[in-house]
């Protein structure tokens, strides 16, 4: 009934919503832009220290306890900059 007897309030309802809504989006992106960025840098941190060790000649058992990155992935970083 409002809705016929006043279209602008539901216009202005509307438009309000869709601010919100477009707010509420902004900030949730920031927010999982922000955690994604951080597990990009930690992980990048965690490479290049487990770079310095293998130039430094530690073992890729080693390199993966210090580094926090499996075995494996020490072992493909090794392979990567032989080349």
């Amino acid at each position: 009934m409002i809705l016929e007897e006043r279209p602008e309030w539901a216009e202005n309802w509307f438009k309000e919503g869709e601010q919100r809504g477009i707010l509420l989006g902004e900030k949730r992106g920031i927010k999982l832009g922000e955690q994604r960025g951080i597990l990009l840098g930690e992980q990048r941190t965690k490479r290049e220290s487990a770079l310095r060790m293998l130039h430094a000649g530690l073992s890729i058992d080693d390199i993966s306890r210090f580094s926090g990155l499996t075995e494996e992935e020490v072992r493909k970083l090794a392979e990567e900059t032989r080349c």
